[in-house]
C-alpha cells in the first residue's frame, strides 16, 4: 500500500480543547504569490480525539512556500515534539530495591516525538478519503516509563459514506489517540498534567510508540449523538516492555499471547458555539481475548476486559462571540474498571476542573486541576503482603497546572503534582510521598 513510513524528530501542540476541537477559528495560511489558497483543512488527520493544529499555529507555517506546493500535490504534513521533565522535590528515597519505579522518583525526562503525512484521496472522489502514514520517536531517561523507541506511528486509510454519517479508519491504528478523549481540553500538551490511570494501555488499547492493525467504523446520528465501534489485534498482554522486545518496529500483526481487542464507545459531544455550551459524554465496554497471567490462580487465562465512562461540561462561557465560545471554565469526571485478576490497575477515578483562555489576551492558556485515585489488583496486593512486603492497596493523586501558548506552534507548561503512594504496590518505609515538580515543552511544525 505505501513503501516507506517516515521518521522525525521534531515539533508539537495542541491548542484546541477536544470537547470543541472544531471552536477555534482555523485561518488558512495565505501565499504571498496570490495563488489560490490550498486546502489546508482537508489534508488535516481526521478522526482523531485531539485536535492537532492547522498550518496557522506551527512553527513553520508555508517556510519557503514548501507546504503550499505539496498541498498542490495533495500532501499535508504534521510532526511534533512532546518534552517533559518531572522530579520529586520532596525528601524521598530515589531508588526502591535498587530501581527507580516511577516518574521522577530520579529526575526523569521524556521526549516523544512524531511525524506523520497525509494524502488527500477526495480529489479522486472519495468522499474525505485520507491516507495517513507517520512515524514515532520515544525516548525516556526511565525506560519502563516510554519504553525508548523507533518504530511506526500510523499507517492508516480513512473515509466517509452517507454524507459523512458513517465514517471508516482502517490500518495501523493508534487507539488511544481514536478512543476516549482523556487528556484535559483534549490537549497533547496537557497529558504530563492529566490522568495517571493506564487501565486502558493494561487493557490492550494500542498507542503511537506501539501501533495496532484496526477497523474503527463510526455512525453519527442526529443532535450530537455517535456510536464507535472498533476491532484490533491487542497490545502485549505483558505490557508495552514485552511489545517492544517482541515488535521493536511496531510492523508485526500480532505477539506472543496477544489476542483480539474489541471496544464500542457510545458518546454524545456538542462543540461550544455562542450561547451553547461544550459536553462531550462518552463510555466503553472493551473485551480481550489475550492470555493474561492471572493474578487469582496463577499461570495464563483468558477473559480480560475492561470499561470507561467519562463526561466533560463546560460551565461558565465567557465569551458568547464567534471564535470565542470555547473560552470558559470545564468539569469533568473519570471511571474506569478493569478485573483485578488480570490487571495490576484495576479501578481508577478522576475528579478535573480546567479553564481554557481565562485572560482575553490569552485565548489558548490553560489552568488544570485534576484529581485521581488508582485502586490496586487485591490479588497483586495480597501476594506482596504474604511474601513479607509492604504493599499499597491505591494511591491518590493531586495535579496543578497552567499550560501557556508561547509562540505560534509552541507551548511551554509548569505544574506540581502530588501522590501519597507514588510506587507501584511494594513500598518500603523510605518510599514517602511524591510531590512532583512537571514542566514540558511542545512544539508544532
Amino acid at each position: 500500500m505505501l513503501r516507506a513510513i517516515t521518521l522525525s524528530i521534531c515539533a508539537a501542540l495542541l491548542l484546541r480543547a477536544e470537547c470543541h476541537a472544531g471552536e477555534l477559528e482555523n485561518t488558512a495560511f495565505v501565499p504571498a504569490t496570490g495563488t489560490p489558497t490550498p486546502d489546508f483543512e482537508a489534508l488535516r488527520i481526521k478522526g482523531l480525539t485531539i485536535a492537532l493544529p492547522g498550518p496557522q499555529d506551527t512553527i513553520d507555517p508555508d517556510f519557503a512556500g514548501i507546504r503550499s506546493s505539496l498541498a498542490a500535490l495533495g500532501i499535508g504534513y504534521i510532526g511534533y515534539s512532546n518534552n517533559n521533565f518531572f522530579d520529586n522535590m520532596l525528601p524521598a528515597e530515589r531508588t526502591t530495591f535498587g530501581q527507580q519505579v516511577y516518574s521522577g522518583q530520579k529526575p526523569t525526562f521524556l521526549t516523544n516525538n512524531v511525524m506523520q503525512f497525509t494524502y488527500d484521496l477526495s480529489r479522486y472522489g472519495i468522499p474525505d478519503g485520507q491516507i495517513v502514514v507517520g512515524g514515532i520517536y520515544n525516548y525516556d531517561t526511565w525506560d519502563p516509563g516510554g519504553p525508548n523507541t523507533l518504530g511506526l506511528a500510523t499507517l492508516s486509510y480513512y473515509q466517509t459514506f452517507l454524507n459523512k454519517q458513517v465514517e471508516l479508519k482502517v490500518g495501523y491504528l493508534s487507539n488511544y489517540f481514536e478512543y476516549s478523549g482523556p487528556f484535559p481540553a483534549g490537549n497533547l500538551s496537557s497529558s504530563i498534567f492529566g490522568p495517571s490511570g493506564s487501565i486502558l494501555f493494561e487493557a490492550g488499547l494500542s498507542a503511537y510508540a506501539f501501533t495496532k492493525p484496526a477497523v474503527n467504523i463510526k455512525v453519527n446520528g442526529p443532535d450530537g449523538l455517535y456510536n464507535k465501534f472498533g476491532v484490533q489485534v491487542a497490545s502485549n498482554p505483558d505490557g508495552p516492555l514485552a511489545e517492544k522486545a517482541a515488535n521493536p518496529a511496531g510492523l508485526d500483526w500480532a505477539t506472543l499471547n496477544s489476542g483480539v481487542l474489541i471496544i464500542d464507545e457510545f458518546g454524545y459531544r456538542k462543540e461550544a458555539s455562542p450561547g451553547q455550551l461544550a459536553t462531550w459524554v462518552r463510555a466503553a465496554p472493551i473485551i480481550n481475548t489475550s492470555r493474561y497471567v492471572d493474578f487469582e490462580f496463577g499461570g495464563r487465562n483468558t477473559g480480560n476486559y475492561a470499561g470507561y465512562v467519562l463526561a466533560d461540561q463546560q460551565v461558565v462561557q465567557l465569551a458568547a462571540a464567534v471564535g470565542q465560545a470555547a473560552r470558559g471554565w470545564y468539569a469533568g469526571v473519570s471511571a474506569m474498571y478493569a478485573p483485578p485478576e488480570f490487571n495490576r490497575i484495576s479501578q481508577y477515578y478522576e475528579l478535573r476542573l480546567y479553564g481554557i483562555g481565562l485572560l482575553p489576551s490569552r485565548p489558548a492558556d490553560m489552568v488544570s486541576l485534576v484529581v485521581s485515585r488508582n485502586v490496586f489488583s487485591n490479588y497483586v496486593v495480597d501476594a506482596v503482603l504474604q511474601s513479607g512486603q509492604l504493599a499499597h492497596s491505591g494511591n491518590f493523586s493531586i495535579t496543578a497546572a497552567y499550560n501557556a501558548a508561547i509562540a505560534p506552534g509552541i507551548r511551554a507548561g509548569i505544574g506540581l503534582g502530588y501522590t501519597n503512594n507514588p510506587t507501584p504496590v511494594i513500598y518500603t518505609p523510605q518510599t514517602g510521598s511524591d510531590l512532583n515538580l512537571l514542566a514540558n515543552v511542545v512544539m508544532y511544525w
